[in-house]
């Protein structure tokens, strides 16, 4: 069984510039999930004025296997599975295909301990593409 990011022991560089703590929501329910998530968007976009090429949602799944396969959009904001991203539009990816890249805002999207697509190397792979922050919605 994976462990949770935060039982993690995980040694910084020295050098490594401080960041944003990561923030973790847990839920069991969709329409909660999805509640979260257009509050997150709409929060980073609108309020704090990010650009949506600066965010990306990634996950073990393609969108389909998703809480976010029944309904698209999440509030106004329509999710793309593999790009691009554009006004209102936030590109989702697997964490295999956003290997080598990055995003300043990273959002994980059912991180399940259970499922080995989760595995602490995806997880890693995962997590190391933010360079600013990271959010984590747990399955």
């Amino acid at each position: 069984m994976m462990k949770d990011l935060a039982t993690w022991s995980i040694k910084l560089n020295d050098s490594a510039p401080e960041g944003e703590d990561v923030i973790a929501f847990y839920s069991n329910d969709p329409k909660e999930k999805r509640k979260y998530l257009s509050k997150l968007l709409h929060s980073l976009i609108v309020d704090k004025k990010l650009e949506e090429e600066q965010i990306v949602m990634i996950i073990g799944h393609k969108l389909n296997k998703t809480f976010l396969a029944e309904n698209n959009p999440v509030g106004r904001f329509n999710i793309v599975e593999n790009g691009p991203a554009g006004k209102y539009s936030i590109p989702y990816y697997t964490h295999i295909k956003f290997k080598g890249l990055d995003s300043a805002v990273v959002i994980l999207v059912d991180v399940d301990p259970e499922d080995s697509r989760w595995n602490k190397s995806g997880l890693y792979t995962a997590v190391s593409r933010a360079s600013h922050l990271l959010y984590m919605i747990y399955k």
